[in-house]
């Protein structure tokens, strides 16, 4: 039996959250398939938090620092990581800081990684119609199948979580796995070095706030497919650091993230003809 593909577990942080990591980083290590390596990518300076980097809290020895010279926002967590382990036969798994993963979360990456070898992976994503909430944005060329996506209201999401923090089921977020458009990667996301499109790093200014889109662009323009598998339920794994300066909340020049994720989407299209 072949040996299984290393999996690399990669993140960020932001100095707000320094503090905050512990509950973040024993869900790594309560994992029944332990990651290979987990490394936290660090700017060396922060385009949201100018001056000096404040000190890091106590981590573990099994946690590898690895600064960067760039900031490329919550993309942070995996672009350097890809050219670091270039031409190397890995996966990267990487995720959010304010996430708290059940123990078999990797598992499951694993088991998918094993049935469909090719593809970049996720739990969590949405086609660019749902996305955009444009119907118009159909591109032509889609893989199919198409995940369904248990869509939910407002008050369906509160008592999903509800119920999870009380140990009972919550509501699945897929009714059926299939492709996406764009993957959602703060729950996750694998992928191996050398299968985004070396223009990656090419990030321009506000939408490096979007990375979930950005990148998967740069996998559509690297001719990768997005699956979305598994079994999460919605509001699943919310962490204590998950509104501490969060991006979704943020605004950048004037663009918050609806509009931040249609200016990528619509840059992406015009720039590099995907999408269509």
């Amino acid at each position: 039996m072949p040996m299984p593909t290393p999996m690399i577990l990669t993140f960020t942080t932001i100095p707000p959250r320094l503090p905050l990591l512990g509950p973040a980083l024993a869900a790594f290590a309560a994992q029944k398939r332990r990651p290979d390596a987990v490394e936290l990518y660090l700017p060396k300076q922060w385009r949201r938090f100018p001056g000096e980097r404040p000190s890091l809290p106590p981590l573990p020895d099994w946690v590898t620092v690895v600064e960067v010279d760039h900031d490329y926002g919550p993309a942070t967590k995996v672009l350097p990581a890809l050219e670091r382990y270039r031409g190397r036969d890995i996966d990267i798994l990487f995720c959010d800081d304010d996430m708290l993963h059940d123990p078999l979360w990797t598992s499951r990456f694993a088991a998918m990684r094993a049935e469909r070898p090719e593809d970049v992976l996720c739990e969590y994503g949405l086609d660019l119609a749902d996305l955009c909430k444009d119907a118009a944005l159909v591109p032509q060329d889609r893989h199919q199948p198409r995940a369904q996506i248990n869509h939910v209201s407002t008050t369906e999401l509160s008592a999903s979580r509800r119920a999870m923090a009380k140990g009972g089921p919550g509501i699945p977020y897929l009714r059926a796995p299939g492709h996406v458009d764009v993957l959602f990667g703060f729950r996750g996301c694998l992928l191996r070095p050398g299968w985004l499109d070396p223009r990656a790093t090419d990030l321009p200014d506000i939408l490096w706030t979007v990375d979930d889109v950005w990148l998967s662009g740069m996998a559509a323009l690297g001719g990768r497919r997005i699956w979305v598998g598994g079994n999460a339920c919605w509001m699943q794994g919310v962490g204590p650091a998950v509104r501490v300066n969060d991006l979704n909340h943020h605004s950048e020049a004037g663009f918050g993230r609806e509009a931040a994720n249609r200016l990528c989407v619509d840059y992406l299209r015009s720039q590099y003809g995907i999408w269509r």
